[in-house]
């Protein structure tokens, strides 16, 4: 995988938009945009332009470029069945995690009671926040 940034900058702009109350208000856009095959990484665009910054923009495409398409493809059907049960008792709220001290390059889901741990796991400098 290539050198690139991004990976804390995206985190940061997750958590904030997976929050309450950002995630009651924008959550079923976002959920709707998946289902209709919209690419994840033009969704967090998105919600870069609406709540982040200018400047995350090339660091969340150089992550959405550099990561595995299979990760991301889990991470869209993971977040797609959190946003489901978004007005169910059984509601999932995410945590979005970065860790650049792995050896390898993986995406991590843990579930625990009612929340989805997704972290983004991979070598050290690789995808570091520049």
């Amino acid at each position: 995988m290539a050198q690139v940034g991004g990976c804390a900058q995206t985190v940061e702009l997750l958590n904030m938009v997976f929050q309450a109350p950002f995630i009651f208000n924008d959550g079923h856009e976002i959920l709707t945009r998946l289902r209709a095959g919209d690419d994840v990484v033009e969704v967090v665009q998105g919600l870069n332009r609406r709540f982040g910054r200018r400047e995350y923009r090339p660091l969340i495409n150089a992550l959405g470029s550099a990561w595995p398409p299979q990760h991301l493809e889990a991470i869209t059907t993971m977040v797609r069945w959190a946003l489901e049960k978004l007005d169910t008792d059984d509601r999932v709220m995410i945590e979005w995690k970065g860790n650049a001290a792995n050896r390898d390059t993986v995406t991590k889901f843990e579930l625990k009671d009612h929340l989805l741990v997704i972290e983004f796991a991979h070598p050290p400098g690789v995808l570091s926040s520049t």
